[in-house]
């Protein structure tokens, strides 16, 4: 749960971001019975729900994931830089990569607005060349 530049929440979302974060049990209490914990924080259920910016950051790792996802079954030495180029045309020169239990994740970088954090795409490929989207927005 990133913040928006354009989300007057965004610091309500980060907050709620790291309570989660940082609680495991809340996270599961949350699953289990959203309206108490969501009234007990003082928040309201739209906290929850993704804004425009997320779903652009989808967008744009479902985009990359499917490229990445057509890069043969080969050797890796030969399928990572293809996987970078790939990663460099949908997230921009500097995008980053972070290593996951086998594999890559492959992220946009964040921005910083005023408001907050923009909504990032991430592809996590694994070293079987298996890739999927995810969008922290």
């Amino acid at each position: 749960m990133t913040t928006t530049g354009s989300d007057p929440t965004g610091p309500t979302r980060a907050l709620l971001a790291h309570l989660l974060n940082s609680s495991p049990p809340l996270a599961r209490a949350l699953v289990e019975d959203p309206h108490r914990v969501l009234m007990e924080l003082g928040f309201t259920e739209d906290i929850l729900r993704c804004t425009e910016s997320a779903h652009r950051a989808m967008d744009r790792a479902s985009k990359a994931a499917s490229e990445m996802s057509t890069v043969d079954d080969q050797k890796l030495e030969v399928a990572l830089p293809e996987l970078a180029a790939i990663a460099r045309r949908t997230f921009g020169a500097d995008f980053e990569v972070r290593p996951i239990p086998f594999g890559l994740l492959f992220a946009e970088q964040a921005r910083v607005t005023t408001a907050g954090l923009t909504g990032t795409g991430t592809v996590q490929c694994t070293f079987a060349l298996k890739c999927g989207p995810d969008g922290d927005g």
